[in-house]
């Protein structure tokens, strides 16, 4: 990956330290994470496991966790005996543990929506049940802005990808057809806001319009709906609404996600 221009996001630090510290902050960089840097998040362990049994982790930031066993497939079977399918997942919401695709035997096959630079070929230090290769665990500075040494190299004057379309973002955070918002069970399904963004009268517009891209989700908002719709937040200011603590996002976003 060296030779290919991808130098990591700590070189990224040594500029952009600033940027480098929001990004730390949020889920990204967390997506999967190898044992050595997991194990001392504090995480728990499904029932029956070391962190020997563990190559890596699958988030574990804000909402949940799963494991990865020593030949890559993602833990589904728990218990002293590997006899019990299921409570597999940590919910750090709750801390519950949940069943996810108990008893299968599944691969970790998550392409390039969890790792930087992802390749379809081959498997990830040798591991059977992980599918592709990549260079670098999580989402980081160069998933998004390409290779970094030719910018490195020049002192931050090379050539580096900026693509602030609302399409880069969608290239993860999308299910299915775009042109569709996937839902079963009453609920839409989680990584579709491209989707959502797409089908809303808002599709004109980009991601980064109203979100920073680089900070956590709790303070990445930098566009409030009154800040477009100034007539509406008018009408608002002083309403029955307000008083009893609606805010647009209760009636225009409502939580419909899974």
């Amino acid at each position: 990956w060296t030779a290919k221009g991808y130098v990591g996001p700590q070189r990224c630090a040594e500029c952009h330290l600033g940027t480098y510290n929001d990004y730390r902050g949020m889920a990204h960089p967390y997506k999967l994470r190898p044992v050595e840097e997991a194990r001392i998040a504090g995480l728990p362990l499904p029932d029956g496991y070391i962190w020997d049994d563990i190559t890596y982790v699958i988030g574990g930031r804000r909402w949940k966790s799963r494991y990865i066993d020593k030949d890559g497939y993602i833990i589904t079977m728990t218990g002293k005996n590997r006899d019990v399918k299921g409570k597999n997942q940590y919910n750090l919401a709750d801390g519950s543990w949940t069943d996810y695709n108990p008893g299968e035997k599944l691969p970790y096959n998550c392409g390039p929506c969890h790792m930087s630079a992802y390749s379809k070929e081959g498997h990830q230090d040798g591991l059977e049940g992980i599918i592709g290769t990549w260079a670098f665990p999580g989402i980081t500075c160069e998933e998004c802005h390409g290779p970094g040494k030719t910018h490195v190299d020049a002192k931050g004057r090379g050539k580096i990808k900026v693509d602030k379309s609302s399409a880069a973002c969608g290239k993860c955070h999308i299910r299915g057809d775009k042109n569709k918002i996937p839902a079963s069970g009453g609920f839409i399904q989680h990584h579709e806001q491209y989707n959502e963004l797409l089908a809303s009268p808002h599709k004109a517009m980009e991601c980064v319009e109203c979100h920073n891209p680089h900070k956590p989700l709790q303070s990445a908002i930098k566009a409030e709906c009154s800040s477009c719709h100034g007539d509406v937040a008018k009408e608002y200011k002083g309403s029955k609404m307000e008083k009893v603590g609606k805010t647009c996002e209760d009636c225009h976003m409502p939580k419909a996600t899974k």
